[in-house]
C-alpha cells in the first residue's frame, strides 16, 4: 500500500508501546472525534492467503496526533478535552490528508476500471472483425 498510510495493526502496536490500547483508540475515535474515517480495502482471496477480509488504513500522520495527545495528557496533565482542543488544527489537517488518500485510492480504481473497459472494447472489436 501507499507509504503515506499505516495499518490499524501498526497503530495498535504503536499504542501498546505508549501504554495505550484498542479501548483508548476507540475512545479517541468515538468520544473525541480525533480519528478520521478509515480507508478500507478488501482482500482478494485469490491473491492472498489470509483470514482477513479487509485491510484498514489511516494516514501516517495519525501517529503524530496520537503521540501528541498522549504526551499532553500523560506528561503535561491536560484533560483529553483540553488536549484535543489544542491539537484541533493538527486533527483537521489529518482528516484532510485522509480524504486525499481516499480520493487517490478511488482514482486508482477508476483508472483500473477504465483500462479494463478499454481492453474489453478491443476484444469485442476483434471478435466483430472475425465475424465480418
Amino acid at each position: 500500500m501507499d507509504r503515506d498510510l499505516v495499518s490499524y495493526k501498526d497503530i495498535m502496536i504503536f499504542l501498546s508501546k505508549k501504554g495505550k490500547g484498542k479501548n483508548w483508540f476507540d475512545t479517541m475515535r468515538t468520544r473525541y472525534k480525533v480519528v478520521p474515517s478509515p480507508i478500507i480495502t478488501l482482500v482478494d482471496k485469490n491473491k492472498e492467503r489470509s483470514s482477513q477480509k479487509r485491510n484498514i488504513f489511516y494516514h501516517r500522520k495519525i501517529l503524530n496526533v496520537l503521540s501528541l495527545l498522549i504526551y499532553q495528557h500523560d506528561s503535561l496533565g491536560y484533560t483529553y478535552t483540553k488536549a484535543v482542543a489544542l491539537a484541533k488544527p493538527k486533527i483537521d489537517r489529518l482528516k484532510g490528508l485522509q480524504d486525499i488518500e481516499l480520493f487517490k485510492l478511488k482514482l486508482e480504481k477508476l483508472y483500473k476500471l477504465q483500462a479494463d473497459i478499454s481492453h474489453l472494447v478491443l476484444e469485442i472489436k476483434k471478435e466483430y472483425l472475425k465475424i465480418l
